[in-house]
């Protein structure tokens, strides 16, 4: 036995680092446009022959899935040149000043103050009055919400009708933009806290109606043929996932419907990376949030009175619930 795997996890961060630096000088793109070599490279995106050459020799080690090392230069995978390339359709490199967030990076480290606390010991933290991580969200997170919000048209079948949409909590405000803009003669209230929104209105490009307020206070209006609910309930405890539901059900017209975006572990919470590690991040970051299973959800939708809920599991993380009034 040694102790490699200890050490192994326990340095993960700079895994996280090299490759978010990598993504944030844009090497991925050099790459693609020719400048294989880190000489090349330095000259088109910054730095020095020596500091791209251990920054990528780093990328191609801990993530080969990313970057191979070909000679004394640099090749992309299938991967990265679908997904890290700034001209690809695919490109999500907008959502690294997101994962690379400091303040994320500051209450991880500080985790073990919050496991003793059993919740955030941010300064600031999620339920935080004009908290800016949320300005920085919306714009970071819009052309992401352009692709997911077209698989949430899809759920409403082929040729839906013109809905009323309510995008709750709604960031960039994309989720219910392009319910508008997919299905003609729709209509689309976007709320959110008034600095987020000073953001949100600079980067949606349909007509929309702007509503400032708190989820748990301010009146939804109404009614509505749909609501989206993206990444709200993971940030609050059972019973406030309960209250938020019961609302949103009276705001919602006959036979209309909730849409919940969320990351949703397995049932017996094992397997589900990406979900579990959502939950530490909610346990840093909120004062009772965690990452909900699907029966929990069902069990709190049907307690607020919808019905036919329906689960569907995304290729990536986010995944969808839907719930009729």
């Amino acid at each position: 036995m040694n102790p490699e795997p200890i050490f192994h996890a326990l340095l993960g961060y700079r895994t996280a680092a090299v490759v978010r630096a990598a993504i944030e000088l844009d090497c991925f793109s050099a790459i693609a446009e020719g400048a294989a070599t880190a000489a090349v490279i330095a000259r088109s995106r910054g730095g020095t022959e020596r500091s791209i050459r251990i920054l990528l020799d780093a990328v191609a080690v801990v993530a080969p899935q990313l970057l191979r090392k070909k000679g004394k230069g640099y090749a992309l995978t299938p991967t990265s040149r679908q997904f890290l390339v700034r001209s690809s359709r695919s490109y999500i490199g907008q959502l690294m000043p997101l994962f690379g967030h400091q303040k994320m990076w500051e209450m991880f480290y500080d985790l073990p103050a919050a496991v003793r606390a059993g919740r955030s010991v941010a300064e600031k933290d999620a339920h935080s009055a004009d908290q800016e991580f949320w300005e920085d969200f919306a714009r970071a997170t819009a052309r992401d919400a352009v692709r997911k919000g077209r698989r949430m048209v899809a759920l409403l079948g082929k040729k839906p009708k013109p809905v009323r949409v309510l995008d709750l909590a709604c960031g960039s405000g994309m989720y219910g933009a392009t319910f508008a803009r997919e299905i003609s003669g729709s209509t689309v209230t976007l709320f959110d806290q008034a600095n987020v929104l000073a953001q949100t209105r600079k980067i949606v490009d349909v007509p929309a109606t702007y509503l400032e307020g708190d989820l748990f206070r301010t009146s939804f209006g109404g009614p509505y043929d749909l609501i989206v609910a993206s990444h709200v309930f993971h940030h609050f405890n059972p019973e406030d996932c309960r209250t938020l539901m019961a609302k949103i059900h009276g705001a919602l017209s006959p036979g209309g419907r909730l849409l919940i975006q969320e990351f949703v572990p397995d049932e017996k919470r094992a397997t589900n990376e990406q979900a579990l590690m959502f939950a530490v991040t909610m346990l840093v970051w909120t004062r009772e949030g965690d990452a909900y299973g699907r029966s929990d959800y069902e069990k709190w939708l049907k307690q607020s009175g919808f019905r036919k809920v329906t689960f569907h599991r995304q290729p990536e993380p986010g995944d969808f619930l839907v719930a009729h009034r």
